[in-house]
């Protein structure tokens, strides 16, 4: 018998649906206990560790208001409120009544022409009253159009843009910091899947928190900016290749029944880091000690990543059957469960077999060249099987579009924005976990494709009819916005744990990678519609957040419902599980139809 599973291929893959069955059924029995504990802790830490890297240039790299001058202490520039929130539209005027003013972030050539500069609808401050600052708060900075700053210091005593001084000439410098990042995040999105699938979600996690190590150092201790974002592309890629893995392995490791629960509530560490990462800011001014603060969740992270149990779906899926089975009696035993005598039979029999693992000697002595194009022959193969054909068009399209609205709302949404960047970042995580706590019993009653389409389109079509508000009714554009962004947060967050369960185990972190890259795609799109639409015409940015929300809802019907569904395992299950649902349309359809025949003969009776 165990021959002929051996020998048994479909779609070109072994079957493991006899083994895998097993697990999903072992995993029911053992259920959601003490055994789970350090997953969940390692999960809920590598989701902290986070925000103070996707989000934290809020407050890491943030440009206070400053004032330049001439060398040698002379000159009197124009003044303007410092464009910290606004959108860049919005213009406003002021008059200089106090100090708070005396900051206007206004970069000249020259001292001559910033003397003549001075128009009749701007106000000009003498520096009279700023004589009890120290002379050597001015600092030189070696730019034509700034030759001296002095930097507003009473909200952050210390950012990366402070210390580098990356203001007018250097001003294009700023936006690498968070760049960078989003180049990482995509390196280590398609690393870590890769790692993932290959060499273990636990294995992926230890290098992952090694290279996390190594961009902390990195940062802290970098006199040069190009060493900052050297170690922030590494960052990125640390994060990429580490939430992906260890979310696969925290659904993995789930009864079916619990995954829903588990994988909504797991999402909510993120949005309380946010915020604790927002208190953590008020609290520590300076930019390397407030990195440090939150990368504190990394101490956790690396010792558990040496601790936590493998995922036995990964290990029965790599022909390690003895291993997987020895995990599962270990989880059973420590939530105190007894299983029944057919399933410990069956385990007993999981650790007897060896399942033959996918041939990689073919490829161990390829060049890079013929590697790439095997690689490439790969994901064409992928897309010649119909249902996961479409599980990865609709995928990478939904995250494509939802990472442009989620970071195109924040950036344009003024309407609930704040001078104040600790309220800011406040609260972006409380509407976040605002969005968490009332998707999860919706998720669980009405399903993933119910709560990602219907949000996507109720999202689309406020911020559409916010085009028609007129300005003087701002609460309710308020109103509008806001529920956008919460609805599409509640679509992030789905979305994190409904992709995982749509692709089979063979390829889970490599199809979650995909739709990752996908959304970091996203975010890189989401300031030139801000940025370069917004200076069109006025309509442009929300008549394309709009239609990409309805867009994005067109595509769910693609995907099939996932809810209190075991995994699939191998390809496969996916294309069963199509062909499942197909068949079980036709069978209701026959049964109405059968159902309708006796009346139809009785009214003809009639």
């Amino acid at each position: 018998m165990a021959d002929t599973r051996r020998s048994h291929h479909h779609y070109g893959l072994p079957d493991f649906s006899m083994a895998l069955d097993t697990l999903e059924k072992a995993l029911t029995e053992v259920g959601y206990g003490r055994w789970q504990i350090p997953v969940v802790v390692i999960t809920i830490m590598v989701h902290m560790l986070a925000p103070v890297h996707l989000i934290g240039s809020t407050l890491l790299n943030a440009q206070p208001p400053f004032r330049c001058r001439a060398g040698g202490g002379q000159g009197n520039f124009t003044t303007s409120i410092p464009n910290f929130v606004l959108r860049p539209e919005k213009s406003v005027s002021i008059n200089i009544t106090n100090l708070e003013d005396f900051y206007n972030s206004e970069c000249h050539a020259s001292s001559t022409s910033a003397s003549t500069s001075t128009s009749s609808s701007t106000s000009s401050l003498s520096f009279e009253g700023q004589s009890h600052r120290a002379a050597e708060d001015w600092r030189s900075t070696g730019l034509s159009s700034c030759p001296e700053i002095l930097q507003d210091s009473s909200v952050f005593s210390s950012t990366v843009s402070m210390e580098w001084q990356l203001v007018c000439e250097r001003s294009w410098l700023r936006p690498l910091f968070q760049m960078a990042y989003s180049v990482g995040s995509m390196v280590g999105s398609t690393g870590g899947g890769h790692v993932g699938d290959r060499y273990g979600r636990k294995r992926a996690i230890q290098i992952a928190c090694g290279i996390n190590l190594a961009a902390v150092v990195g940062m802290v201790f970098s006199p040069w900016y190009p060493g900052v974002l050297a170690a922030r592309v590494l960052s990125g890629c640390s994060i990429g290749c580490m939430i992906l893995p260890v979310f696969s392995l925290a659904l993995e490791t789930t009864p079916s029944r619990h995954r829903t629960l588990a994988g909504m509530l797991l999402g909510t560490s993120f949005s309380v880091a946010v915020v604790l990462f927002a208190g953590a800011g008020y609290l520590v001014r300076t930019w390397r000690w407030l990195l440090l603060a939150g990368s504190a969740p990394l101490l956790v992270v690396m010792p558990l990543a040496f601790l936590v149990s493998e995922s036995p779906r990964w290990l029965s899926q790599q022909g390690r059957g003895h291993e997987a089975g020895v995990i599962l009696g270990h989880a059973a035993a420590k939530n105190r469960v007894q299983l029944s005598p057919a399933l410990t039979s069956a385990l007993r029999d999981l650790q007897e077999e060896v399942i033959e693992k996918p041939q990689r000697s073919q490829t161990a002595d390829m060049t890079w060249r013929k590697r790439a194009r095997a690689r490439l022959h790969q994901v064409t193969a992928y897309l010649r099987f119909p249902a996961l054909r479409r599980i990865i068009v609709a995928t990478t399209g939904i995250w494509y579009l939802q990472g442009i609205l989620y970071l195109g709302i924040i950036l344009n949404a003024n309407n609930f924005t704040s001078n104040d960047p600790y309220i800011y970042v406040a609260m972006s995580g409380t509407m976040d976990l605002i969005a968490i706590l009332i998707a999860t019993p919706l998720n669980m009653r009405m399903g993933r494709r119910f709560i990602v389409g219907g949000a996507l389109l109720v999202a689309g079509v406020l911020l559409l009819v916010d085009l028609a508000v007129p300005e003087e009714f701002m609460w309710i554009r308020w109103v509008l916005v806001m529920t956008s962004l919460l609805l599409i947060a509640a679509v992030f967050q789905v979305n994190f744990m409904y992709v995982p369960e749509l692709y089979p185990t063979v390829i889970r972190s490599r199809g979650f990678a995909l739709a990752s890259l996908a959304g970091s795609f996203g975010f890189l799109t989401a300031p030139f519609i801000t940025d370069v639409l917004a200076q069109k015409t006025w309509w442009a940015v929300g008549a394309t957040f709009g239609s990409a929300g309805i867009l994005g809802s067109l595509l769910v019907p693609l995907l099939p419902e996932t809810n209190n569904m075991p995994l699939p395992d191998t390809i496969e299950d996916v294309e069963r599980r199509r062909e499942g649902i197909r068949a079980a349309k036709k069978g209701k359809t026959r049964e109405d139809e059968a159902e309708e025949m006796p009346a139809i003969g009785s009214a003809e009776e009639a």
